[in-house]
């Protein structure tokens, strides 16, 4: 894998259990739309999306596989997808998913894992 860029944009994801960095370009997706195009055509490989209420995803019209972290209110990671090919769907069958968060595969099942709790930083 490739060395971690530069903390730059504005927020990023951290996991707060073990203090690593999993994205220094985080971001919530604002309405139904951006949810439903999530990474769609993103080139950056370190780039995370949070899905607010979203306890389900798809990888239709992608062409990468994605990690998913299903995570409840506080952060904490209640089931991780790693490596989700395209053309697939997730769910999180545990009722107390209500934020979800996705990466280009390899980046963030290798920095988080079940339990701990991920949060988005502004800068």
């Amino acid at each position: 894998m490739s060395a971690r860029p530069e903390c730059r944009a504005a927020s990023r994801l951290v996991n707060q259990t073990t203090g690593r960095t999993v994205s220094c370009r985080a971001q919530i997706a604002r309405g139904a739309w951006a949810q439903l195009v999530g990474l769609i055509g993103s080139q950056d490989a370190h780039e995370a999306l949070g899905l607010l209420g979203c306890a389900s995803v798809h990888t239709a019209g992608m062409r990468f596989a994605l990690d998913i972290a299903f995570c409840d209110a506080s952060g904490r990671v209640l089931e991780l997808k790693a490596a989700m090919p395209p053309w697939r769907v997730a769910v999180c069958r545990q009722a107390a998913a209500t934020m979800t968060w996705e990466m280009r595969s390899g980046v963030l099942a290798q920095l988080a894992g079940p339990d701990d709790v991920l949060v988005l930083e502004k800068e």
